[in-house]
């Protein structure tokens, strides 16, 4: 740690294999101006959707960010994607956000959210779909406090 209290940024990550519809291990973050989320998913047939989820009241209840990835469509090949976002809204901002559908389109909003309990959510295609590794990494970007 500097003198001036800012940390060297660090990565979290989550990687495991998912076989089904939802959550991920949720995890913490330390307080920065900017985050990077990205992703890499292998799967060999179907789609894999993969939206960010936050919890207001220490992991009971969980709501979904405006932060969702790029569908990822079938394949054998691994396919990474990436979110860039802040975790406050600016002038440059909308004042109301909605919360997005877990499929479908990317999505990346600035916002306030819990950092403290943070979690991807994973919903694929179908029954047939099958994923060989998914691999989650956020990475918090500019000014880092501890």
């Amino acid at each position: 740690m500097s003198a001036s209290g800012l940390l060297t940024p660090t990565s979290k990550v989550v990687s495991q294999s998912i076989a089904a519809t939802g959550a991920g291990t949720a995890f913490a973050l330390p307080f920065a101006e900017g985050y990077y989320a990205s992703l890499l998913v292998t799967t060999s047939q179907g789609t894999v959707d993969v939206a960010l989820q936050d919890s207001p009241d220490s992991g009971t209840t969980w709501r979904t960010l405006p932060l969702k990835f790029t569908q990822s469509a079938s394949s054998s090949a691994t396919t990474s994607y990436g979110l860039a976002f802040k975790p406050a809204i600016g002038l440059s901002d909308a004042a109301a956000v909605a919360t997005p559908a877990l499929t479908g389109t990317a999505v990346a909003t600035n916002m306030p959210f819990n950092i403290k309990y943070v979690r991807p959510y994973v919903t694929l295609g179908s029954a047939g779909t099958t994923v060989l590794s998914i691999t989650f990494t956020m990475t918090p970007k500019g000014n880092v406090v501890q």
